[in-house]
This record gives structure tokens, C-alpha cells and sequence, in this order.
């Protein structure tokens, strides 16, 4: 069994919940430990679980978990096809679904009340609640916008990713199951029509539409489709017709397929042909630019797929009335089959996220997510993108162009177009050959201080928190001060050459010297002392072979000395060129100086002023002095007055008293007379 693969399923009895026996056959004993056994009915192929193996033996099979009760039939796979599972939504829940390239999944609710986006990193669901009641069918990403096709609403509806805010636009035409699919064509939004006799094309930007006539009156019509950097490929449900439509003009082609009504429930495109879902039909089918349709498998029974997506090696079926998750190569058409085990009428949409591929439940209550590592090769993307030096981008730019490389990474230039609008600055990574949608990307947002080398400039780039900026090579400069410091090392040394040479001539030229005087001295005595003059001329012609040897030691140490002084020169240039930048640094560090001494000269200036106001406060101060002390002086004269008056107060009111009682006795003494 290859290690992709899922067994042939083989009949047996389970005798325990975690115990299954074969009843013919043997396995190898060990063999199966660390891989998964997917234990169902034979009766209900489309309900089961896969459980990881313990231990097998040549008959048995042991497992962590519980096996299906009513299993009797068991198939095993080397890796877990369920790779996690998400619960909790009802009965047709979602209509397919997209991802928004920030690696978020979000789900078109169709009996469920909300839109749903995932985190298919951490598993993070988060719900938002449209602002109209109603159902969905598909969605696409443009830019930070998911659009979502109305099935069971008049009202096409976008939802910001970022902020969650909603915008509809209302179409009163748009009455029972409407559409079935969203695409963006990276200009355009385009709803397939189900129930409805026109494809429209949507203007993101103001949500304007634009409607074209099929002139295919089987209804319902489509289900799903494509865009394959051309065309919008409409996928035939009830239509006779695979209908294409020119994204550019609108002009509509028809390409009878002859598979029959409910033939095919979505497409996606592989950078080279579309392929269509099996649904009714028993054939998987591809079809080119021109519209040469090829079947290329036969299943033994009709599909039931609905939904697929594309890995960049495989396209992935989404099983809707099959028993299994379906997947095929490409290039060899090989076919792979995974038991999924989630019930009858299970999904109807896959997506896929650059790892994963997540299927859309439809009566499925769950929504499952797969590895498909093991069936392709890997892509070569940033691994944590949160560490300074990233690895290289090939190039930057404003949008995608046709590319043959899956892992082909860009840097978003600024006034991005397309599929790559309002994504300036991030690093995209294709998922896929020919990435024409924005899921085929994985998008990365970049932190400040991030620095990478864009290959096709052979420069480095570094983030500064809202732009990329161009970054000297300063290996440049380190390679001229190395260069400067070796040809320093070479001229000294050849100088040094130089030098030992010329100390020897000068010795040569005193020895030629004495050789000389002492020939002229003997000259009056050639006779007797030729044989000394011999010597002496020998001596000389020694030395001045020496000499010529150290005249060419003399020549090749100046050749070094001159093919090193270039280098120098051009070393000295790249100093010079780095001293001109410090000179304008110190430039500008002469016109903050200045700056700085205007500033202290207005300091200077208030603090005079200010210490004029104080010292007018001093002389206030002074005054207030002054005045309090001839206040002091009243005081003391007052109270001298006031004891002054006290006193005569004093002296009155004994004299008052001694009036007062005469006067009271004369009173007295009138009353009496009067009496």
C-alpha cells in the first residue's frame, strides 16, 4: 500500500471498543502501529472515525478511542485524512466559503444566522451578524473586502475585514435561490446565476452591476465556478452548456458538455486547464482556454462532489453523496480516496489555505480540516516571520504577473492593482502556479525592522514600520577599507624592499669607489700591480651584477607597487565618497548648532528680562516696607491716643455719676413736693 493511500477495505468484527479482528488475510505484525484505521458499516459507508493504531498483531488491530459500534469493515491509511474537526453548526450551515489571504477561512451562511471567519492558525472562530436576515452562496477576498452572493436575499453584501462593517447593495430582482458562487477576476466581482436568467458583473468599488444574458433557460442553471486569469468559467448544474464568459467584454461562449442534468457542482482552475466537480455526472472533467474538454477519470458511480480546490499538485473534491474526500494529480491523474465518515449530503465547498484543505459542511455538523502535505511537495515560505532577517524575495511589484513557481514571493509595492489592492508592503508567497485569486497567496505583514534581499535588484530592503527602505550595501565599504588596508600592507612591504636594495647599492657603490681609488693609486705601477687591479675590476663586476639583480627586484617591487595603487585609488574614492556623507552630516549638525545659538541668545534675552521684573519686584517689595512701617507708626500713635481717651472716659464717668445723682434727688424731691 503506498503510504498516501487508504487500504481496501477489509471485513471483520469488533470485539471491544478499542479491539477490531480481521476475518480473512493477515497484517504484518507491527507494521501498523502510529498509523489510522477508519472502522465503519459496510451497510453506511458515510459514517465512521478514524482512530489512531496502538498495536496490531497479524489478526487484530488495537486503537485509542472508541470504535463505531456497528463497525465491521475497517480501512487503514498511514496518516489521519481528519486532521481537526470543528462542531457546533447545524443542518446546512454554510454555502462554501473563502479565504481573505491573511489566513482567515470565512464561511457564506446559509441556514446558519452568521458569517463565520476562522483563524486557520490558531482555530479562532469569530461570528458577525449581517445586517439583513437571508441566505448566502459563496463569497470571494477583494483586497480587505469578502463579498458574499445572495441566495435567499435581495442584497449583495460585502463585510470589511478589518473593521466588520457591513455595505449591501439591494436588488429587488434578486428573489428565491438567486446565485451560487462569488469570483473575482481581479478587477471585477461575478455572481453565478442559479436561479436566474443573468451572470452580473459587480464594480467593487461602488458595487454598480452590470448583468449579461446566458441564454440558458435550464433552471437551476450553475453551481460555482472559476476565473482562469481570462475567462469566468460557470460550472453546468442543470445548464447542457459549460458556459464562459470573456471577464474583459462579457461576451458569453457555450460548450455542451452532454453529462446530463445536475452534472457538475464547481470548478477551479490549475494554471493550465479548469476542472469541474462531479456531481450527477460519473466523470471528472478538465477543459482548456479554447474549450477541448477531456474526462479525465471515470468513477464507478456518480460523484457527489461539490466544491473543490486546487494545492498546486492536486485538485481536492469535496464530498457531498460520496463516501470519500477525492483527490486527483494533475499532471498523472492519479486518484486518492479518504474515507471522511461525517454522514450522507456532508459538504459543499472546499478551501484551501496553502496547508489545509477545509471542507464546508453542508448536513455534515462539523467542519473538518486536512493535511494534504502528504500528497505534494512543500512551499518554501517564511517559517515564523518574526525575526529580523527574512529570507529573499524574487521581486517587488504592484501586482502578480504569470509565474511557473509555486513559493514565488513578492514585496506589495505601493498603488498595488488587482488581486494585490490595499496589500502595499506586505510579502506574498504563491501558493500555486499562475496565481490569478487572492487565496492562492499567503500574505505576510511584515514589523518594523524586518530586512530582506529582493533578488532580481540584488539589494536589501528594510521595513520601517510603514514602508520598505532601500539599504545600502555596507559590505562595500567594509571590502574598500579591507582592499585599502591590503594594498597598504603591499606598498609598505615593497618600500621596505626599496629601501634594503638601495642601502646595498650604496654599499656596492663605496666598494666600486674604493676599487676605483685604489686602481688609480697603483696606476704608475700597472705592471707590478695588475693582478690587484684584476681583482678590483672582478669585485666591481660582482657588484654590478648585484646590482642589476637588485635593479630587478627594484622593477618588480615598483610593478606591485603600481598595480596596487588603482585598488588604493579606488579604495581612497569609496572613503572619500563615505567622508562626503559625514560631511553632510556635520552640515547639517552646523545648521542645528546655529539653531541651538539663536535659541540661547532668546534665552539669553528672557532671562534679562526677567531679571528686570525682578528687580522691580524688589523695589515693590521695598515700597510695601516702607508703607508698613508708617503703618507700625500710626499704630503706636493710636494706641498712645486711645489710652489718652480711656483715660478722660475714665475721669468722665466719675464726674457723670456725681451729676447724675444730684440730679436724681432733685427729681426725687419734686415729685414729693408735687405730691
Amino acid at each position: 500500500m503506498s503510504l498516501v493511500h487508504q487500504s481496501d477495505p477489509i471485513s471483520g468484527s469488533r470485539d471491544s471498543a478499542s479491539l477490531f479482528r480481521r476475518y480473512a488475510g493477515t497484517w504484518t505484525v507491527d507494521a501498523l502501529i502510529d498509523q489510522y484505521a477508519f472502522f465503519y458499516a459496510a451497510a453506511a459507508p458515510t459514517v465512521g472515525n478514524w482512530l489512531p493504531i496502538t498495536d496490531n498483531d497479524t489478526t487484530t488491530i488495537t486503537v485509542t478511542g472508541t470504535i463505531l459500534a456497528a463497525a465491521n469493515t475497517v480501512k487503514t491509511c498511514a496518516w489521519n485524512p481528519i486532521e481537526e474537526e470543528f462542531s457546533g453548526y447545524g443542518s446546512y450551515a454554510f454555502g462554501n466559503g473563502c479565504m481573505d489571504g491573511m489566513g482567515n477561512l470565512w464561511l457564506a451562511p446559509f441556514g446558519y444566522s452568521k458569517i463565520v471567519k476562522i483563524n486557520t492558525a490558531t482555530g479562532t472562530k469569530t461570528e458577525f451578524t449581517p445586517p439583513h436576515s437571508g441566505s448566502f452562496w459563496g463569497c470571494c477576498c477583494v483586497g480587505t473586502d469578502i463579498w458574499f452572493a445572495p441566495h435567499g436575499n435581495m442584497y449583495l453584501t460585502k463585510i470589511n475585514a478589518d473593521t466588520g462593517v457591513f455595505t449591501e447593495y439591494y436588488d429587488a430582482s434578486f428573489t428565491g435561490t438567486t446565485f451560487v458562487g462569488a469570483i473575482y477576476d481581479g478587477t471585477s466581482v461575478w455572481l453565478v446565476p442559479h436561479n436566474y436568467r443573468y451572470v452580473v458583473k459587480v464594480n467593487p468599488a461602488d458595487g454598480s452591476m452590470t448583468k449579461y444574458d446566458v441564454g440558458v433557460n435550464n433552471w437551476p442553471l450553475c453551481c460555482e465556478g472559476c476565473f482562469d486569469g481570462e475567462y469566468i468559467w460557470l460550472s453546468p448544474w442543470q445548464s447542457p452548456n459549460i458556459i464562459r464568459v470573456t471577464a474583459s467584454t462579457g461576451v458569453i461562449t457555450l460548450f455542451a458538455h452532454n453529462y446530463g442534468p445536475y452534472a457538475f457542482h464547481g470548478a477551479v482552475f490549475d494554471g493550465y486547464h479548469v476542472w469541474f466537480a462531479p456531481a450527477g455526472s460519473d466523470k471528472i472533467l478538465r477543459i482548456d482556454k479554447a474549450g477541448s474538454i477531456v474526462p479525465v477519470v471515470t468513477l464507478s458511480t456518480p460523484g457527489g462532489m461539490w466544491g473543490c480546490c486546487y494545492d498546486g499538485q492536486n485538485v481536492w473534491f469535496s464530498p457531498h453523496d460520496n463516501q470519500d474526500i477525492i483527490a486527483i494529480n494533475r499532471a498523472s491523474w492519479e486518484v486518492f480516496r479518504f474515507a471522511h465518515g461525517k454522514g450522507a449530503e456532508a459538504f459543499d465547498g472546499a478551501v484551501y489555505d496553502g496547508n489545509h484543505v477545509w471542507y464546508i459542511p453542508a448536513y455534515a455538523t462539523s467542519i473538518i480540516k486536512s493535511d494534504v502535505s502528504r500528497l505534494r511537495g512543500p512551499i518554501f515560505r517564511t517559517p515564523a516571520f518574526d525575526i529580523a532577517w527574512q529570507p529573499p524575495v524574487d521581486t517587488r511589484a504592484t501586482a502578480p504577473t504569470e509565474i511557473e513557481v509555486r513559493g514565488t514571493r513578492y514585496i506589495i509595492k505601493a498603488t498595488a492593482t488587482g488581486i494585490f489592492t490595499g496589500l502595499e508592503n506586505k510579502v506574498a508567497t504563491a501558493k500555486q502556479l499562475n496565481p490569478t485569486l487572492i487565496e492562492h497567496w499567503y500574505i505576510d505583514t511584515p514589523k518594523e525592522g524586518h530586512r530582506c534581499r529582493v533578488l532580481d535588484e540584488n539589494v536589501d530592503y528594510q521595513y520601517d514600520g510603514s514602508s520598505w527602505v532601500f539599504q545600502p550595501d555596507a559590505s562595500g565599504f567594509s571590502t574598500a577599507i579591507s582592499s585599502v588596508a591590503v594594498n597598504v600592507s603591499t606598498v609598505s612591504a615593497g618600500l621596505s624592499a626599496a629601501v634594503a636594495v638601495n642601502s646595498t647599492q650604496t654599499a656596492n657603490i663605496s666598494t666600486n669607489t674604493a676599487g676605483i681609488s685604489t686602481a688609480t693609486a697603483n696606476n704608475s705601477t700597472h705592471s707590478a700591480k695588475l693582478s690587484i687591479i684584476s681583482t678590483g675590476i672582478s669585485t666591481a663586476n660582482a657588484n654590478i651584477s648585484t646590482n642589476v639583480v637588485n635593479n630587478s627586484t627594484n622593477v618588480a617591487n615598483i610593478s606591485t607597487v603600481s598595480a596596487g595603487l588603482p585598488a588604493l585609488t579606488a579604495s581612497i574614492s569609496t572613503v572619500s565618497a563615505g567622508l562626503s556623507t559625514v560631511n553632510v552630516n556635520n552640515s547639517t549638525n552646523v545648521a542645528n548648532n546655529s539653531t541651538n545659538t539663536a535659541n540661547i541668545s532668546t534665552n539669553t534675552a528672557n532671562i534679562s528680562t526677567l531679571s528686570a521684573s525682578c528687580s522691580t519686584a524688589t523695589a515693590n517689595i521695598s515700597t510695601i516696607s516702607a508703607g508698613l512701617s508708617s503703618v507700625v507708626a500710626i499704630n503706636v500713635t493710636q494706641t498712645a491716643n486711645i489710652s489718652t481717651l480711656s483715660a478722660e472716659l475714665d475721669a468722665f464717668d466719675l464726674s457723670g455719676k456725681q451729676d447724675l445723682g444730684t440730679y436724681i434727688d432733685e427729681e426725687e424731691e419734686i415729685e414729693f413736693s408735687i405730691e
